[in-house]
């Protein structure tokens, strides 16, 4: 079923599809033991685990057992898996018809062996790893770099290189960066322009127990769906701390310079020793990166742009592990489908968690690949964010989409958990063309005309609650919840526990009933529907029933929380995200266009005090008072990236995410 959507990767195989501009190469993830071609059973295949070729070429593969020697076999079952990329016949010659990432499989009696084709553009004359040989500890991280030259010795910049590691227990690889995970050796291999190039890798056990493995953490404690693994492929031996100091839009100290200096390879944490309103509109274009709203004292921070324009955004370029909290988006009031206050255009394993965003003029928060020179975006989780006052005439929430213009840039395995929605008189939010997407737990508020559209898109929709509000009467249904547009692209989706205020018993009995035609039309046909969950991040989302989830969502939904200097929790929502969730509470707020025409009309965009920095005598990012509280040494900054618990955590890590670093 999941066949239906367009998505980036096959989970099959634990391949990846990810298509890159320039030379259409796909990146992928091998399976485990490159190296060790014979299976338990005993039969390989004697090319070995892996080919390289280009389109156009053709690979003779022979299947054999070993009795003792090697002993080639017949009536061999030859499979690809994917024929776009390479068919095999039945006398095991593969043909490569495009490029990408391919499973050969040979099966024979109960036996079976596979290998991993790689096709790649040609035009490679050789290829060279660096570091050749590298020693690392359980945890560190390492940037291998592949050099392509051409005939002459000319650098071949255009090719860029697919990286594999031959035993991803102990490390594994992407776009060139390791990390490693468990003590032992692997190859680290690069594949570009029909040519190979490897490396040698050792893990060392660190401070770990002798036999322990390092296993995969989330980017912080208690994250949860398709964006949960962030930044854990980021290297935090040496994590750099940069502090945001002033509200300026640009120049030392600035938020602006700090986004500047992120480290594509190494984990970076943004801190702010001040509140305030930080005007004008940023966008992220690099990685590893931690965004930590929290830490800011007095009212918080938000981003303030002006003319409808964007407040923050995520660049088309493709970031990778980024994860923001506790900052908050607006914008103001410019031409109808202008901006959004926030927009994702690319990316893999973000997260944006208790942010909070409002006046958008196109959508409010969106999620959506560029078909142009973009790249795919997947791994997302977004929790605990309030979403609401997108402004007239194009007052809208969130919307999520892949490209009609370009089927090879997908936008798949979305997880939103927590959020609220409010008055957006429509897409709140609407899906159209998205791979696997969980609506887990949400709230939406205020909806006029209908809560959001559906198009060829595998959703989850679980345990949220849909209030309608003044809006919603005046020019909505309150049992208009999720409509479809075609016919012909229908959408599968799985519907549990979703609750209706006031009260639906149509919708209680069959909760099929949240999605019809548009205009008031009948319920979509049964094979629309599911009857059992469609998504399955590594890291499954808590489903709590809707009426608890509704209670939790009031009540800390948004940038609700900052850190004070000795490590805790207090409150910090600030007038705006307080209206708005007030007005969810008492069933109150605009019930027309002409009262959600500006800012202004909830209240505007509030004054937010700068208060007074916290002590930090080394400069490391973590307060005096957290350091002296938990036996740190507040004089060496060099202790921000020690991990003294051994919990994946270093202890800059533990002070943002208020947690105990021993």
């Amino acid at each position: 079923m999941l066949g239906k959507s367009r998505l980036p990767f096959s989970r099959a195989h634990g391949i990846r599809l990810m298509p890159w501009a320039a030379a259409c190469l796909v990146a992928c993830q091998t399976p485990t033991n490159l190296d060790d071609s014979p299976t338990a059973e005993g039969l390989f295949i004697m090319s070995g685990p892996v080919s390289v070729a280009t389109p156009g070429d053709s690979l003779v593969l022979t299947a054999a057992i070993r009795d003792p020697l090697p002993k080639p076999v017949g009536q061999v079952d030859w499979s690809s898996s994917s024929r776009e990329v390479a068919t095999v016949d039945s006398a095991g010659v593969v043909r490569i018809t495009g490029m990408g990432v391919a499973v050969v499989t040979a099966a024979y009696a109960a036996y079976s062996a596979s290998t991993t084709v790689y096709a790649t553009q040609a035009g490679a004359h050789s290829i060279t790893v660096e570091p050749a040989t590298a020693v690392v500890e359980t945890g560190e991280s390492l940037k291998f770099t592949a050099t392509v030259r051409g005939p002459a010795g000319e650098e071949l910049t255009d090719l860029p290189a697919v990286w594999v590691s031959s035993d991803t227990t102990v490390a594994v690889v992407e776009e060139g960066r390791v990390r490693a995970l468990s003590p032992g050796e692997t190859t680290v291999t690069a594949i570009a322009g029909g040519k190979v190039g490897v490396a040698s890798l050792t893990v060392g056990s660190s401070d770990q127990e002798e036999g322990q493995t390092l296993q995969r953490f989330a980017a912080f404690p208690g994250v949860e769906g398709y964006g949960a693994e962030t930044l854990t492929r980021c290297a935090r031996f040496d994590v750099q701390v940069l502090k945001v100091t002033n509200t300026a839009s640009s120049g030392a100290g600035s938020f602006q310079a700090a986004l500047d200096a992120a480290d594509d390879d190494r984990l970076t944490v943004v801190v702010f020793e001040t509140g305030g309103t930080i005007r004008g509109g940023y966008q992220v274009e690099r990685s590893c990166l931690y965004v930590a709203g929290q830490t800011a004292p007095g009212g918080g921070i938000q981003l303030h742009n002006v003319h409808g324009a964007a407040a923050f955004s995520v660049a088309r370029s493709g970031v990778r592990d980024l994860v923001v909290r506790y900052l908050r988006f607006r914008s103001s009031k410019g031409e109808g489908g202008s901006q959004d206050a926030v927009s994702i255009r690319g990316g893999q394993r973000m997260v944006f968690d208790h942010t909070s965003a409002q006046f958008g003029n196109d959508e409010v928060f969106s999620i959506g690949a560029v078909a142009i020179r973009g790249t795919s975006i997947f791994d997302v989780t977004v929790s605990n964010t309030l979403i609401a006052g997108g402004l007239t005439p194009h007052s809208t929430g969130s919307l999520i989409f892949s490209p009609v213009q370009n089927p090879d840039i997908t936008v798949s395995d979305l997880s939103f958990y927590g959020n609220l929605w409010a008055h957006s008189t429509h897409r709140n939010p609407t899906v159209a063309r998205v791979g696997r997407l969980q609506l887990i737990n949400t709230v939406a508020y205020n909806w006029a005309g209908n809560v959001g559209k559906l198009e060829d898109t595998t959703l989850d929709v679980v345990g949220n609650t849909f209030k309608a509000g003044p809006w919603t009467y005046v020019d909505g249904r309150a049992d208009r919840i999720f409509q479809h547009d075609t016919v012909t692209a229908l959408s599968l989706v799985y519907f549990e526990g979703n609750a209706l205020d006031p009260h639906n018993a149509t919708v209680a009995a069959d909760q099929r009933e949240l999605l019809k035609y548009v205009d008031g039309g009948p319920r979509l046909p049964d094979e629309a529907f599911s009857s059992v969950p469609l998504t399955d991040p590594d890291t499954p989302v808590t489903v709590r029933p809707a009426a608890e989830a509704y209670q939790s969502v009031v009540d800390q939904v948004g940038a609700s929380r900052r850190l004070t200097c000795r490590g805790d929790w207090v409150g910090a929502r600030d007038a705006l995200d307080e209206r708005i969730v007030n007005d969810v509470r008492q069933g109150t707020g605009p019930a027309s266009v002409e009262e959600l025409d500006q800012p202004e009309d909830l209240g505007g965009v509030p004054t937010l005090a700068t208060g007074t920095p916290c002590s930090d005598g080394d400069g490391d990012g973590m307060p005096d008072a957290f350091e002296d509280r938990y036996g740190l040494d507040a004089d060496d900054p060099a202790d921000a990236s020690r991990d003294p618990d051994g919990d994946g955590y270093v202890n800059i890590e533990e002070y943002v995410n208020g947690t105990r670093p021993n």
